[in-house]
């Protein structure tokens, strides 16, 4: 009688708790409404409160690249991440139809990644005056690869991935816009995977005169299958 007793007080105990535990619950989506804050026009996205229990985001500020090359420059800006953005003014110099190994112009920033986990490669940028030829830029890393594990979008190759912040062929640009490296409207582009854990470097370099960026972001659950914000005329800025 006793055992019989106390088997149903702890399945009591145990209901109630179960019952705490759902009521207090929140889904991503509501966690990621929690996280974001108005300010000046803007949605700053708390990613605490959007990722949960998987890995963190990596977003990182161009503005504080320990390292710039040619014309790259930190601007004041109000509606940027920090209030800074990176800058290469527009000099009307020829689009680059391919990445350099040993490009002029170019910023690294160097950031935390674990292997063997598929990362989204966004930006937040925009081109000066509203131009499309102002808007591109290739990105290369330290130690990435494919899902396979070849070498892949190597610093100090000719080969990388491009950030276009127009999103497809005639959609144009308005100011800051989100965008992949991807391009066509709704296309991702291929996810990027790194040959080891720890520390890891990203290279921007200039493809296109006239571009600014605030933020990079590296996702590998929040933003994996969506955007930070909007391709146009945004004003979402992710809280680190």
């Amino acid at each position: 009688m006793r055992l019989l007793f106390s088997g149903v007080f702890l399945a009591f105990v145990a209901a109630i708790v179960t019952v705490l535990l759902v009521a207090k619950g929140l889904t991503r989506e509501e966690r990621r409404e929690q996280g974001a804050i108005a300010t000046r026009g803007s949605e700053v996205l708390d990613t605490e409160a959007t990722t949960g229990i998987d890995l963190p985001d990596v977003i990182l500020l161009a503005a504080d690249a320990p390292v710039r090359k040619g014309a790259w420059s930190i601007v004041a800006d109000p509606t940027a991440a920090g209030g800074r953005r990176l800058s290469h003014p527009d000099a009307g110099a020829a689009k680059l139809n391919a990445p350099l190994a040993a490009p002029v112009h170019y910023f690294e920033l160097t950031f935390e990644a674990e292997s063997g986990v598929p990362y989204r490669l966004w930006f937040r940028g925009k081109a000066e005056n509203n131009d499309l030829t102002n808007d591109s830029a290739y990105v290369q890393f330290s130690d990435s690869v494919t899902s396979s594990g070849a070498p892949a979008f190597r610093i100090g190759t000719e080969t990388a991935t491009a950030l276009t912040v127009e999103d497809c062929n005639h959609c144009g640009v308005d100011g800051w816009g989100w965008q992949d490296n991807g391009y066509g409207a709704g296309v991702l582009g291929p996810e990027i995977y790194f040959e080891g854990d720890g520390t890891h470097t990203i290279r921007v370099q200039t493809r296109e005169d006239g571009l600014s960026i605030d933020q990079i972001v590296l996702s590998p659950s929040t933003y994996l299958d969506r955007a930070p914000g909007a391709t146009k005329d945004d004003g979402t800025i992710l809280r680190r």
